[in-house]
């Protein structure tokens, strides 16, 4: 099975979280821009996972978006209150 089938079978929350997974593994390696396409990806296939608005977040503040930082930083507490 190639995998872009294996891709289709996977439901939308398990792509989600392999776009998030591998999004911080890039940018845990400095690929910032490769980890931002890998976080809206995911956060095309499942906007409620905090912990890509968090990362998003960081990006922001490394280009010293400040306002964008903000507002996701804001909306990961509104998905989950307890996330910190």
């Amino acid at each position: 099975m190639g995998l872009s089938m294996l891709n289709a079978c996977q439901s939308s929350d398990q792509r989600a979280e392999e776009h998030k997974n591998f999004g911080i593994e890039l940018f845990e390696k400095g690929e910032y821009t490769k980890a931002k396409l890998e976080f809206n990806s995911a956060l095309k296939e499942d906007g409620t996972l905090p912990t890509t608005f968090y990362y998003l977040a960081l990006l922001n503040e490394k280009n010293k978006n400040f306002r964008a930082m903000r507002e996701n930083l804001k909306h990961a507490v509104k998905l989950d209150p307890e996330y910190i």
